[in-house]
């Protein structure tokens, strides 16, 4: 049995990429997938382990991974938004110690977006392509929208609950 004592959170899941199976991924990247046994995700309360059958970069931060066993577009959907584990004995003692004090924008991919403690839905991605960061947001209406990512807006970021409470300028979203 695989206990959480035992492992180490590096990453999580977004969406399936194609129809083979693959999945697009944020990977820690101090994390050498290459040295890994396995994958280990929570499904219905139980850390399960998930073999890696093949795995390639996708830009800076994001991986693509096929995992055995999961075939279709359809699997992979339902291991997407999950938190991806790795066995801690098989990460390096000093796993991540550089950036253990804040954030990156691929962190949050998968966080629920709060605005002073309202919904407003859930990040998808991120965009960097400018000066100021962007999270790209899928509102809890279907719609998809940008929100500044600024230290002054966030009021409170829960790792936990994967929950960003922020609070964004009125009107941003009647622009």
């Amino acid at each position: 049995m695989i206990t959480d004592d035992i492992l180490t959170p590096i990453g999580h899941t977004v969406k399936p990429h194609g129809i083979g199976g693959e999945i697009n991924a944020v990977v820690d990247e101090w994390v050498d997938l290459d040295s890994l046994s396995c994958l280990v995700m929570k499904v219905d309360g139980i850390n399960v382990p998930f073999f890696i059958e093949a795995w390639r970069s996708r830009g800076s931060e994001a991986v693509l991974i096929k995992f055995d066993h999961v075939s279709d577009e359809a699997e992979a959907e339902a291991y997407c938004g999950m938190e991806l584990m790795a066995l801690s004995a098989e990460l390096p003692d000093d796993e991540g110690s550089d950036e253990a004090d804040g954030f990156y924008a691929s962190d949050f991919i998968g966080w629920t977006i709060l605005d002073n403690g309202r919904e407003l839905g859930t990040v998808e991605d991120f965009d960097d392509s400018t000066e100021n960061l962007l999270l790209s947001v899928q509102t809890t209406d279907g719609k998809h929208i940008f929100v500044p990512l600024a230290d002054e807006l966030v009021l409170e970021a829960d790792p936990a609950e994967r929950r960003l409470d922020m609070d964004l300028p009125a009107g941003l979203f009647e622009l």
